[in-house]
C-alpha cells in the first residue's frame, strides 16, 4: 500500500485501522489474526476479499511497520465517517479478546477513540460491552 495509499478502499482502511489496534501490545499473534478474520469476513466491505482477506491484512501490517502513523491517519481519511464507531468497536473488540488490555493497548484505543472521532460516552459503552463480551 505504499504509494498506492492514495487509493484505498474501505476495506483496506478498515482492516489497516484493526491491525493498527492488533499491533498495539507489539505483535499479532496467530490467534489474533483467527479473531480479526472471524470478525471481518462476514462484513459486508469485505466480500471482495473472502478469498484473500489474509492477504490483505498482511499487506496492511506490511503498510503501518513502514510508516504507522501516516498509514493510520490516510486510513482514517478514507474510511467512511459512518463506520468510524464499527472500526473502534471492532479494534476494542480484537485488542479485548484475550481478556487483558496493557496499557499500550489502553493507549491505542484512546488514540482511535479521539482519530476516530467517537464520542466519550459511546467509546465507554464500546469498552463495557466488549469487557463483557470478553470475559467468558
Amino acid at each position: 500500500m505504499t504509494n498506492k495509499s492514495n487509493f484505498l478502499q474501505p476495506a483496506q482502511a478498515f482492516a489497516t485501522i484493526i491491525i493498527f489496534a492488533a499491533i498495539a501490545d507489539g505483535i499479532v499473534e496467530e490467534a489474533e489474526k483467527d479473531i480479526i478474520v472471524n470478525i471481518l469476513s462476514p462484513m459486508r466491505i469485505f466480500k471482495l476479499y473472502q478469498e484473500n482477506i489474509k492477504k490483505l491484512l498482511a499487506e496492511c501490517l506490511k503498510s503501518l511497520m513502514i510508516n504507522s502513523d501516516s498509514i493510520l491517519i490516510d486510513a482514517i481519511d478514507h474510511l467512511p465517517e459512518e463506520l468510524h464507531e464499527t472500526a473502534f468497536a471492532v479494534a476494542t473488540d480484537v485488542i479485548m479478546s484475550d481478556g487483558q488490555v496493557t496499557k499500550e493497548e489502553e493507549n491505542t484505543l484512546n488514540l482511535l477513540a479521539d482519530k476516530l472521532s467517537v464520542q466519550k460516552e459511546i467509546a465507554h459503552q464500546i469498552v463495557q460491552v466488549m469487557a463483557i463480551k470478553n470475559k467468558g
